[in-house]
């Protein structure tokens, strides 16, 4: 258990090298762990190596519109695993207010 335990951690570079660095310390204290990169086949795949609750989204940190899908399908991946029977982490994480 780690002080990072049931909560989500979203990093934008996270793909590899430093981000992905910070990733898996962040993952091993128990968090899980959204890497957001402009790689996005690539933060799928460092996402599943760090194990099932992880999640990889491509993310262009120019874009607001893709800041917006990047909270939309964080929140949408927290939705569905709520319904399955092995609930991730981060599912149980209170959302913010979405006013």
């Amino acid at each position: 258990m780690g002080d990072l335990e049931n909560r989500v951690v979203i990093i934008t570079g996270g793909a590899r090298g430093i981000g992905l660095g910070i990733a898996e310390a962040v993952a091993d204290q128990g968090a899980c762990v959204v890497l957001a990169d402009i790689l996005g086949e690539e933060a799928k795949e460092s996402a599943k190596k760090l194990g099932n609750i992880h999640l990889g989204i491509k993310h262009d940190v120019r874009k607001a519109d893709s800041a917006k899908n990047l909270v939309d399908q964080t929140l949408e991946s927290s939705a569905a695993s709520t319904s399955s029977s092995t609930t991730p982490a981060w599912a149980r994480t209170p959302r913010p207010s979405r006013t």
